[in-house]
């Protein structure tokens, strides 16, 4: 058993007290802040993804259709199949759609991009706040480390110190990358 001074005593409770401080604050207000964060971030991918899909897609499964409906008699259900099959194989007709479907495959590919970059944003973020909290707490056990006092103490004390913040550090940039491949998106496509 240890036996404490009234110092150390009075420390330790200082220690108890602050950490459950915090534990309140981030249960409370941290929580409401990262719901709000991903419910606008979440809206503004939707607005994206919605714009990207009226201004590339739509009007290139227009053309799509139109090139290949333009030649060919819906009504003739016999000859609609032989007339679709020759739109398709004439070279030059196949050249252009070829290079629309291409064009369409590169449109969707950016449109799931979007996707990636909101679920890297959204993890990140989230990663940041665990650390955020789990330094506050490394931070705050200072005071058993000063009321116990040895070099051993200190040593492991600043080494977590030094991890987590290296840890916040990448994720913070990470988180910061992808929000601004997200910004990029967001002046594009809602803030013309």
């Amino acid at each position: 058993m240890i036996n404490l001074t009234n110092d150390q005593t009075q420390w330790l409770l200082a220690f108890f007290a602050v950490v459950s401080g915090l534990l309140m604050y981030y249960a409370l207000n941290h929580d409401k802040k990262i719901d709000k964060i991903r419910k606008d971030s979440k809206e503004k991918r939707n607005i994206i993804k919605k714009n990207m899909e009226v201004q590339n897609v739509r009007p290139l499964l227009i053309k799509i259709f139109s090139m290949c409906s333009s030649k060919i008699d819906f009504e003739d259900k016999a000859q609609f199949e032989k007339e679709l099959e020759s739109i398709i194989y004439y070279s030059e007709t196949w050249k252009k759609l070829d290079s629309e479907l291409r064009t369409l495959r590169d449109k969707m590919k950016e449109i799931a991009e979007v996707d990636n970059v909101f679920k890297k944003y959204m993890t990140y973020t989230s990663f940041i706040n665990k650390s955020l909290f789990l330094f506050t707490f490394i931070i705050a056990a200072i005071i058993p480390v000063y009321v116990f006092g040895d070099l051993l103490a200190w040593i492991i004390w600043g080494i977590a110190v030094i991890q987590i913040s290296c840890i916040i550090c990448i994720k913070k940039w990470k988180a910061s990358k992808a929000y601004s491949k997200f910004e990029i998106y967001e002046d594009i496509y809602i803030r013309q």
